[in-house]
């Protein structure tokens, strides 16, 4: 299944209640409340994009894919890129993880900018 999963962004991005941050940004509560519950099998374009340029992210990141247990996924499914780890884990990660080895990929990265 598909769905949006804003939260996890917005967290890495710091913001702890997802539901005010956007209703703060111009959505109504009952959009917020509708766009974080995944009660929508549908949400508009321009909803996106507002909140990509809120997150600063692109749709992918937010868009996040539960594989059916039904069926059968072949490994090279491009869907499986929309797996992403949860918020809470990266951020474990990030704060038990070597200061040396961070710095170190961040220098990288931002050499190749």
């Amino acid at each position: 299944m598909l769905y949006l999963n804003i939260t996890r962004i917005a967290t890495l991005r710091g913001i702890g209640n997802t539901t005010q941050f956007l209703i703060q940004n111009g959505f109504s509560r009952s959009i917020a409340n509708r766009i974080l519950k995944r009660a929508d099998s549908y949400i508009k374009f321009s909803h996106i994009e507002k909140i990509c340029l809120l997150l600063h992210c692109t749709p992918n990141d937010l868009l996040q894919w539960r594989p059916d247990a039904k069926m059968p996924v072949q490994p090279n499914e491009p869907l499986n890129a929309l797996i992403h780890p949860q918020a809470q884990d990266l951020l474990n990660f990030l704060q038990n993880a070597d200061i040396n080895k961070l710095s170190l990929a961040f220098k990288e990265e931002n050499k190749q900018q």
